[in-house]
């Protein structure tokens, strides 16, 4: 289900600077280039990145292709000179011959990696499913305080799937997921599904045997939930542990008219009205889908909406 990463798979602020501290920590010279400023149009915003080692390889994109391999030179030439550095491309840009096709104008903040502790501060807040905001400072990129109005930006945890099920539906939703360079988990009682994932950094499987003895249910408030059993004796338990968690997003496969069905029995199971509402049926941007990886995509950009309207109110 896994393939080898492109440098542009790295798009989350976590998964770029964990990159470059692998490097860094390895003892090769690397720069990061962060977004700065923006006017007009973009393909990346503020604080997105991208790290450059001293050879040329990267990870992260800050643009549709039209200014990355610059900023790869210019961010050897920081390597070089240890020096940091501030460039413009587009609206009033010294490098005429460097066109953004989008209009507007980039500004990137270069810095060479002299120091990983501040970088991996930020991942570690990360990694407590916290937000951190980040400031520019002389020498790089570093956490600063909550509303400190010098803040350039501020990341969310990484979008986590956890997916319950078997099937066409749940391996396609999994692959998806996985080629977004998204967390992932599936939980299945079928051994042949759950092989068909590669397990790893942000990949894992759990095996379900009974759904009254499920495993630890984590989902925090950054975690969306899809629920993939056209069975009800998997699905009211699923259902009464996801909702008694934090997702953001909890949704089950089906028509409108299972999808009913589903809601009466988790009433009579004492759901509230409140809780009833957190369950979306049927699910997906696209409805009444027949293909598993067309329902696949559909359900992800449900997501994926969702995630990014989190609002500042989820710590």
């Amino acid at each position: 289900m896994t393939s080898p990463a492109s440098p542009f798979q790295f798009e989350h602020p976590s998964d770029v600077l964990k990159i470059a501290l692998q490097w860094f920590d390895a003892g090769n010279p690397v720069a990061l280039a962060v977004v700065s400023g923006v006017q007009g149009g973009g393909v990346r915003t503020l604080g997105d990145m991208m790290a450059v080692r001293a050879d040329g390889a990267y990870a992260g994109y800050l643009s549709g292709g039209c200014v990355d391999s610059d900023i790869i030179t210019q961010a050897q030439a920081c390597i070089d000179e240890q020096l940091p550095r501030r460039v413009r491309y587009g609206a009033d840009s010294p490098y005429a011959d460097i066109v953004l096709p989008c209009g507007g104008a980039l500004d990137i903040n270069i810095f060479p990696v002299q120091n990983g502790s501040s970088l991996q501060r930020i991942v570690d807040v990360l990694a407590t499913r916290s937000r951190c905001n980040v400031q520019l400072a002389e020498d790089g990129l570093v956490p600063s305080l909550e509303g400190d109005g010098a803040s350039l930006a501020t990341y969310k945890p990484k979008l986590t799937l956890r997916v319950a099920g078997r099937g066409a539906d749940a391996t396609a939703i999994l692959a998806q997921a996985v080629s977004c360079g998204l967390n992932v988990s599936l939980w299945s009682n079928d051994e042949a599904c759950l092989r068909q994932v590669s397990v790893g950094e942000g990949i894992s499987t759990h095996i379900l045997s009974t759904p009254t003895a499920l495993p630890a249910c984590i989902d925090d408030p950054y975690t969306a939930f899809i629920l993939l059993y056209h069975d009800p004796y998997w699905e009211d338990y699923l259902l009464d542990q996801a909702l008694n968690s934090q997702a953001f997003y909890i949704g089950a496969v089906g028509s409108a008219r299972t999808h009913a069905r589903r809601l009466e029995r988790l009433r009579e199971r004492g759901a509230s009205d409140e809780a009833l509402l957190r369950v979306r049926g049927p699910i997906g941007l696209v409805p009444s889908l027949r293909s598993a990886s067309f329902l696949a995509v559909s359900v992800l950009a449900e997501i994926i909406q969702e995630y990014e309207q989190l609002g500042k109110n989820v710590p």
